[in-house]
């Protein structure tokens, strides 16, 4: 059997903050929006998202994500509809290495990523 990569890997971290510092609007920042938004991606075989639909994700109450030296509170229950939006927006810029079987790079459907949304944030 042939070495297989099992998963797309990001390569462009940078990129994607970048997009979401972009995209993080004053008037959210003003808001404290926050929280988890949960995307399911579709990756062709050249590493680029063909697809980013944020999927309904419920945040525990009492969910602290830490950045850096402190912690952030989020918020419980579903992450508001603009951070879905921002973030699928965001998700257009990431690349991926892609998945390889048999040395030739494959499709990708339903890869989960979750991405931490929060206006204290190193980012934001």
């Amino acid at each position: 059997m042939a070495d297989a990569q099992a998963w797309p890997r990001l390569l462009n971290r940078e990129a994607l903050l970048e997009a979401l510092r972009r995209e993080y609007t004053p008037d959210l920042r003003r808001r404290g929006l926050a929280g988890f938004v949960l995307l399911d991606l579709d990756i062709d075989a050249t590493g680029a998202v063909t697809r980013a639909v944020a999927i309904d994700q419920r945040i525990p109450a009492g969910m602290r994500l830490m950045l850096g030296e402190e912690p952030v509170d989020l918020p419980s229950g579903e992450p508001p509809s603009e951070l879905k939006r921002l973030v699928e927006r965001a998700a257009k810029v990431m690349r991926f290495r892609p998945r390889e079987r048999e040395g030739e790079p494959q499709v990708t459907h339903g890869l989960r990523m979750s991405i931490p949304v929060t206006p204290g944030s190193r980012w934001a």
